[in-house]
C-alpha cells in the first residue's frame, strides 16, 4: 500500500508535526523517509500502510482538518485515550491491541457514513 508519495499524503492530511509523531518520533526521519522512501524500515512501512487505512475511513466522516482533530480527541471506546496517545513516537505495532481498536473505531465511522 505505501508508495513514495504515501508519507506526502500522511504529512498533507495530519501536518508533518503529528505525522512524524505517529509514524517515526521526529520530522527528520520523516523527511528522510519522504526524500528516500527506500530507507524506510520494515516496522514504519507497515505503521505507514496501518495510518492510511485509519485515514480513509475517516475521510468518509471528515474533512482534513477533521481527520488531523480526530487524532486528538479522547475516545471512550480507547479508555479516554486520545489515538495519538496510542501511536507515541512511533513506538507501536499495528497488531497490538490498542492500535487495533483505532482502527476498529475508524472502521465503524466509515460504516456508518456508507449507509
Amino acid at each position: 500500500m505505501a508508495n513514495e508519495n504515501s508519507v506526502e499524503f500522511l504529512t498533507d492530511v495530519l501536518t508533518p508535526e503529528l505525522a512524524a509523531f505517529v509514524l517515526c518520533g521526529t520530522k527528520e526521519r520523516l523527511f528522510e523517509y519522504e526524500t528516500n522512501p527506500e530507507t524506510m524500515p520494515a516496522a514504519v512501512k507497515a505503521r505507514l500502510d496501518f495510518l492510511l487505512k485509519i485515514i480513509k475511513h475517516l475521510e468518509g466522516a471528515y474533512n482534513e482538518e477533521g481527520i488531523c482533530q480526530w487524532f486528538f480527541r479522547p475516545r471512550t471506546q480507547l479508555g479516554g485515550k486520545k489515538p495519538a496517545e496510542i501511536f507515541q513516537r512511533g513506538r507501536w505495532n499495528p497488531e497490538e491491541e490498542l492500535p487495533q481498536k483505532v482502527l476498529r473505531l475508524a472502521e465503524s465511522l466509515g460504516d456508518a457514513n456508507s449507509t
